[in-house]
């Protein structure tokens, strides 16, 4: 997805699609974890960003050898 067509995200935004409390993602990024993220005067996110993150956080359990 272009950036030019990508949507920006608030924080709440953003938490609200990874399913978790806003101050979670406050708290990822005073400890620099979680999703990129832009200072344009307040925190943006871009949708295809936090998209991405949440893909990545995908754990595929293990086929057992039956």
């Amino acid at each position: 997805m272009s950036e030019e067509k990508d949507e920006w995200l608030t924080t709440a935004q953003a938490a609200k699609l990874l399913g978790r409390p806003a101050g979670t993602l406050c708290d990822w990024r005073s400890r620099g974890l979680g999703p990129p993220f832009y200072k344009l005067g307040k925190v943006r996110y871009l949708r295809s960003d936090v998209i991405t993150f949440r893909a990545s956080a995908r754990v595929e359990p293990a086929k057992s050898a039956a």
